[in-house]
């Protein structure tokens, strides 16, 4: 069952398209993570699910109602903001508060909703006191415990932990992501950061320019990309173009066999993650041949960046050597590929999406 479901959704700004004819379905209680580079549109998006910006053209709905017209206070969402969003004149306890006492809540209920809230994001003993005596994860929680205490039926959270360190950032989205599967509430989380999107999510939608690239698991966001933007955005991942001759596909100077029937001359895109290459034993019309550019220690394995002879660069990970030596910089190495997903590069209506 859907607890949002979208059709046709359109955001002009200035008479440019932020968002262009969008159809999405969101699960009652899952994850859902909107992925993508900056000006990708996947803040409009979650603005105009809080009722903070309406659309141009198409459907919302929440729970099945229509949801497109009605203001925010009746969507029966929460939201979380990047900046905190907190009165900085008003206790811990009141901010929390603040949600319940506008819908009129009496004080006893009030008081137990809150300090409920409190405890769920380790902050009980904290209610007296003001925002300027927190840290900034604890500011985060706050705004976390205000948003969840009203009991929305959608959590909507605007890159939460942007500003918070990279340590602080790993708890509190654990933290964040076992308190959803607690309370088994629909949460709907924008990002930029692929790391977090992967760890947190039940689905992934990534954006460019304003539309849907993919949707679907962190599995098969990472393992399966649909789209040369997908492949390149998330993790490590060399694009090396090539073109389709003689039955096999010459890239970077190597002929590779194809994974499946293309036509000759068809330009594609090879997409290469660290671990889709092996070091080979030496040369052979197989494999790329480059220089070590760069060789680090990642604890379990060896990543190296290659410069290839070819033109490009791409990173290899290899298992970690016993005696803890790294290949030497300008050191020649040969690669074997050892499969990825491949993209069709041919300008038109059908550029960048996956053949094989």
């Amino acid at each position: 069952m859907a607890d949002i479901s979208i059709r046709g959704a359109v955001k002009r700004f200035s008479g440019q398209e932020a968002l262009k004819r969008l159809d999405l379905d969101i699960r009652s209680g899952e994850f859902f993570t909107l992925l993508g580079p900056s000006g990708c549109g996947k803040t409009t998006l979650l603005r105009l699910i809080a009722g903070f910006h309406e659309a141009d053209e198409g459907r919302l709905a929440i729970a099945g109602e229509d949801a497109g017209h009605l203001p925010p206070w009746r969507r029966e969402t929460g939201m979380v903001f990047q900046n905190y969003a907190l009165f900085p004149h008003l206790s811990v306890f009141d901010n929390v508060a603040y949600g319940l006492r506008q819908r009129g809540l009496p004080r006893a209920e009030l008081a137990a909703r809150v300090h409920e809230a409190l405890a769920r994001v380790r902050l009980g003993p904290f209610a007296a006191r003001m925002p300027e005596q927190l840290s900034g994860g604890q500011k985060q929680r706050v705004a976390l415990a205000r948003a969840l205490v009203i009991r929305p039926r959608v959590l909507l959270m605007d890159e939460p932990l942007s500003n918070l360190d990279a340590r602080l950032r790993i708890d509190l989205r654990r933290d964040i992501r076992l308190l959803q599967q607690e309370l088994g509430i629909t949460t709907v989380y924008v990002t930029h950061d692929q790391e977090e999107a992967l760890a947190v999510s039940d689905r992934i939608m990534v954006m460019e320019a304003g539309e849907i690239r993919q949707i679907g698991t962190p599995h098969a966001i990472y393992d399966a990309p649909e789209h040369v933007f997908v492949a390149g955005f998330i993790g490590a991942c060399a694009l090396l173009p090539g073109r389709v001759r003689g039955g096999a596909l010459e890239i970077a100077g190597a002929r590779l066999p194809p994974p499946a029937p293309l036509p000759e001359g068809a330009e594609v895109t090879l997409a290469l993650r660290p671990q889709d290459l092996a070091l080979a034993e030496g040369p052979g019309p197989d494999r790329l041949a480059g220089r070590v550019r760069l060789a680090s220690f990642l604890g379990a394995q060896t990543r190296l960046t290659v410069a290839l002879d070819a033109g490009g660069e791409v990173e290899a990970d290899l298992p970690r050597g016993a005696d803890g030596r790294l290949p030497a910089r300008g050191a020649p190495v040969h690669l074997a590929p050892l499969g990825g997903p491949l993209f069709d590069a041919r300008p038109g209506p059908g550029q960048g999406r996956r053949l094989a």
